[in-house]
């Protein structure tokens, strides 16, 4: 690569536009002191990229841009570019010229470009290595320098001789390569460290998400199970409260029937004692009959008036029952609506096993990806998985509690069921009472009407 062109914009003492041309062989550059021979070196060391101030004999960056003088103002940034003719066959860049432009701003921002195409300064660096060109290179020899260079000793004339030979650009990339591997050494020993701890934190977590999916499932089985034990006793109670009204219509009827019976005997009663009352006062002298007649009259009336007494305990226990059946009816809609509570809490207890599974499916995710790559703590997702736990404890807490509420409900009910099957027996038995009773009443009538027949006959 050889030097072809020199373009100076605001940098130093160039405030205008300056253009130099560098012909093939050695180009000298002449002029009295002061009139910037020694700012064209320091442009050049600036284009290349040197970042020390007093190479460039200046406190500040911001001073190689043209401070102003009596008669124009300052420049507001400093411009340099560098053209190369490109006629090395190793080089990578496929182009005739090669152009290396740097500004600098007042407010200390800097830019680089290279053909026009912003670049950063290690590229321009990799690229004038490769030229055997370069900012720590010794191609610029400036002022007092010469002397230095002829009087080091040995091991710095071997340090200018590598340089001129390219070897320095390659001690300086197996430098940064081997950097770059320390570092990478480290990050990967480090995360190393990191995957271990993961990896042990994920163990107790993968037994607590496996302890959660068995607690989800013999949960659901013994809900389902709670359901159909439900709806067994429901269907049960069903049955018993359909008996149960079958068996209350029939009391009915008989007790109808025997009402019925009832005032017949009553209307027999009364013809019997208008009958005997006539008989009596025809019959004064038969004092046995009168006798008779009287006994039959009052084993009636307190036949009469024992059917009565039995009349009314029938029909309290007839509305006892009805009430029973009402209590029966009510916990049997109370049963129905607890039902479907449970049937609410089994779609509450669905969607939160859809939400542990959804946490347990994210869980492998967070897994896996922790295996890639380990950016994220596991102390949060401990966390969540302790609270989710706590949750589902809660919950299968709260389903036990139901179920035996329910469990108790279901044995009131079949409790008052069988009381309920007691009183109907009773009421049965005692409407057979009255049956044998109406039945010896008939049976008295039948003998007093003998009786009055023999009475009238005598």
């Amino acid at each position: 690569m050889k030097l072809k062109h020199l373009t100076l914009r605001g940098f130093k003492s160039f405030a205008d536009r300056t253009r130099l041309d560098f012909a093939s062989g050695v180009n000298v550059v002449v002029g009295p002191n002061g009139s910037g021979k020694s700012n064209i070196l320091d442009a050049i060391a600036w284009v290349l990229g040197t970042q020390a101030t007093r190479s460039l004999r200046t406190e500040k960056m911001e001073d190689v841009v043209f401070a102003g003088t009596a008669t124009r103002p300052p420049l507001s940034r400093a411009e340099v570019q560098l053209s190369f003719d490109n006629d090395d066959p190793d080089n990578p860049l496929a182009l005739s010229e090669v152009t290396i432009t740097r500004r600098l701003f007042r407010d200390g921002t800097s830019e680089y470009e290279l053909n026009g195409v912003a670049c950063r300064l290690l590229d321009i660096q990799e690229l004038l290595s490769d030229g055997g060109i370069g900012r720590h290179q010794h191609v610029l020899v400036g002022q007092g320098q010469v002397g230095d260079v002829l009087n080091a000793r040995p091991e710095d004339h071997r340090a200018v001789i590598e340089e001129a030979a390219g070897v320095t650009k390659h001690k300086a990339r197996r430098d940064r390569a081997v950097r770059r591997l320390e570092r990478t050494d480290h990050d990967v020993e480090r995360l190393n460290d990191i995957l271990t701890e993961k990896r042990r934190a994920l163990r107790p977590l993968k037994r607590q998400a496996n302890a959660a999916a068995r607690h989800d499932a013999v949960r659901d089985e013994a809900h389902a199970l709670r359901l159909f034990l439900a709806g067994e006793d429901l269907r049960r109670i069903r049955s018993r409260l359909g008996v149960a009204a079958r068996e209350r219509e029939a009391a009915l009827e008989q007790r109808t029937s025997a009402d019925a019976e009832l005032g017949s005997l009553r209307g027999s009663l009364e013809q019997l004692r208008a009958q005997a009352g006539d008989v009596g006062a025809q019959l004064t002298r038969d004092t046995s009959a009168a006798a008779r007649l009287e006994t039959v009259a009052e084993r009636l009336t307190t036949i009469a008036s024992v059917a009565r007494e039995r009349r009314r305990g029938i029909q309290a226990r007839i509305d006892g029952a009805g009430e029973r059946q009402d209590d029966l009816q009510g916990e049997f809609d109370a049963l129905t609506a607890s039902i479907a509570a449970s049937h609410e809490a089994e779609l509450r207890l669905v969607d939160e096993a859809e939400l542990r599974e959804s946490a347990l499916m994210a869980l492998e995710d967070e897994e896996r990806s922790l295996a890639e790559q380990i950016q994220l703590p596991a102390e949060g997702v401990i966390a969540n998985l302790r609270g989710d736990l706590r949750a589902l404890e809660n919950a299968a807490a709260r389903d036990a509690t139901e179920s035996d509420q329910l469990v108790r409900r279901i044995e009131d009910t079949e409790r008052r069921l069988l009381e309920e099957d007691a009183e109907i027996e009773r009421l049965d038995a005692a409407i057979r009472r009255v049956d044998e009773s109406t039945g010896a009443l008939a049976g008295d009538y039948e003998a007093a009407r003998t009786d009055r027949e023999a009475a009238q006959s005598a």
